[in-house]
């Protein structure tokens, strides 16, 4: 739980919810954060039998409702360059999240979920690289946070020293 809380004081660093740029948009990516955990959670009860490919269409259905809810207002049709960036996206995504899913079915969750958190400081660097939109020191911090915490949850799930039963017994 340290570590989570750890995550998540990093999230709101890079987040600053409460700074000049605060929005009530922001409840969007927080929203989504809960329920990302709660499909993780989730996702790991889902019998084997049921294929990871209708996982992921599910996953990705009510992705794209909520991102069309929650662009209700600000909607334009793409450009002709931008169709087919849409399209490269799509199925980057659909790629990943059936990776995803799959570690998440048949690996410990401790493992993967790190990586998710990841994306966070991963978009900031692309942010800094591609628009040149440089992250406040708060930013950096609060993705130090997300790091440190994706390192110590899968530090503490290690496996122990503990030597196997019968190994030096008299």
């Amino acid at each position: 739980l340290g570590a989570v809380a750890l995550g998540f004081a990093g999230m709101l660093l890079v987040t600053d919810p409460l700074g000049a740029a605060a929005s009530w948009w922001l409840v969007f990516p927080l929203a989504g954060a809960v329920f990302q955990a709660l499909g993780d959670l989730l996702t790991r009860r889902i019998p084997q039998h049921v294929p990871t490919d209708s996982i992921t269409v599910a996953t990705l259905v009510l992705m794209t409702l909520g991102g069309g809810i929650g662009s209700i207002g600000s909607l334009h049709l793409p450009r002709s360059g931008e169709t087919g960036l849409l399209l490269l996206s799509a199925v980057l995504v659909v790629g990943a999240y059936a990776c995803y899913i799959r570690a998440f079915r048949i690996g410990e969750m401790s493992f993967a979920a790190p990586f998710k958190y990841a994306s966070i400081p991963l978009a900031m660097l692309i942010g800094w690289l591609v628009w040149a939109d440089r992250p406040s020191l708060g930013m950096l911090c609060g993705a130090a946070l997300i790091i440190m915490a994706g390192i110590l949850i899968v530090w503490q799930d290690r496996p122990g020293d503990a030597q196997p039963a019968g190994v030096g017994d008299p």
